[in-house]
């Protein structure tokens, strides 16, 4: 962009300026849910959300591998047969 006139580089600090506003109040919101994710309880809560998913995770993968075991022995059976 060109600045060619005074109502140009108004016009052009009026605009950073509301982007520099807009860039605060994105920064304030970041800082106040940095500190919520900070408290003591919400370290908690998530460390108990955390711990249950990857035993469900686990546990998922572990009845995937016994299902393909079950299916492949089921399939070595019948050709034995």
């Amino acid at each position: 962009m060109e600045l060619k006139t005074a109502e140009d580089l108004k016009n052009a600090i009026q605009k950073l300026e509301f982007e520099q506003s807009i860039q605060k109040a994105l920064l304030k919101e970041q800082v106040f849910i940095l500190g919520e994710s900070l408290k003591p309880i919400n370290l908690f809560k998530d460390s108990i959300k955390r711990f249950y998913s990857v035993s469900l995770e686990k546990a998922s993968s572990k009845g995937l591998i016994g299902f393909m075991t079950s299916k492949l022995i089921e399939i070595m059976v019948k050709k034995i047969n």
